[in-house]
C-alpha cells in the first residue's frame, strides 16, 4: 500500500491513529502520516499511578488470555505512550500493596516495561490499602495532570472509606478510573 499508493482507506477522529494504538505498528508504516504527537511540548505533563490486581483470581483466563496477564498488558502499552516529562508509578495488590515501579519520569521505557512484566497473580484482595498508596505515591508528582487507573477483577476482602479517599483525590486534582479485568469482574 505504501509502495504502490492504491488500497487502503484510514479513518479517524481525535481517538484514533495513535491514541488508538497504531503507534509502532504496520498501520503506522503503511500511512504518510506519523502516530505520535508533533509539537509534543505543547502536551502538558502527566502523573500515572497504575494499581493492578495480583490476586490469585488474577490467574484465571479470560477469553483465553490469564487475567493478569490482560492488566499488565494494559500497563506496559498505557506506559508506551508517555515521555519523559512525565511520571508513572505502578503499584500490584493482593493482600497487601507492593511497588512494581516507585513514581519516576519515564526515561526508561524499557525497564520500566520489563519491572510490570515481574507482576504474578497470588493470594487475597485488599484494594483499598493500594488505593490509598497510590494515591500517596502520585499526589505530590510534579506534573499538569494526575491520573489512577485501578484495575481489577473483583471484590476486596478489606474495609475501606472509598468516598473519603475519591474526595481526596478530587481536591488535590487527581482524576481516577477503574478497569474490570475480565468477564466475570465483580
Amino acid at each position: 500500500v505504501r509502495d504502490l499508493g492504491m488500497g487502503l482507506i484510514m479513518v479517524g477522529g481525535e481517538d484514533s491513529f495513535g491514541p488508538g494504538g497504531y503507534l509502532h505498528t504496520p498501520v503506522e508504516q503503511a500511512l504518510p502520516v506519523y502516530m505520535d504527537l508533533k509539537g509534543k511540548k505543547k502536551i502538558p505533563s502527566l502523573g500515572l499511578m497504575l494499581v493492578i490486581d495480583k490476586s490469585g483470581s488474577m490467574s484465571e483466563t479470560s477469553g483465553g488470555v490469564c487475567k493478569v496477564e490482560l492488566a499488565k498488558e494494559a500497563a506496559a502499552q498505557a506506559a508506551s505512550v508517555l515521555d519523559a516529562r512525565d511520571r508513572v508509578g505502578v503499584i500490584a495488590f493482593d493482600d497487601t500493596a507492593q511497588w512494581v515501579v516507585k513514581t519516576q519520569a519515564v526515561r526508561d521505557l524499557d525497564a520500566i516495561q520489563a519491572d510490570i512484566g515481574t507482576i504474578r497473580a497470588d493470594g487475597g484482595t485488599s484494594i483499598f490499602p493500594a488505593l490509598a498508596l497510590g494515591y500517596i505515591g502520585i499526589k505530590d508528582v510534579p506534573t499538569k495532570y494526575k491520573h489512577v487507573i485501578l484495575l481489577t477483577d473483583g471484590m476486596s476482602s478489606s474495609e475501606g472509606d472509598y468516598f473519603f479517599l475519591a474526595r481526596r483525590m478530587q481536591k488535590a486534582g487527581i482524576t481516577l478510573s477503574t478497569v474490570a479485568v475480565g468477564k466475570d469482574a465483580d
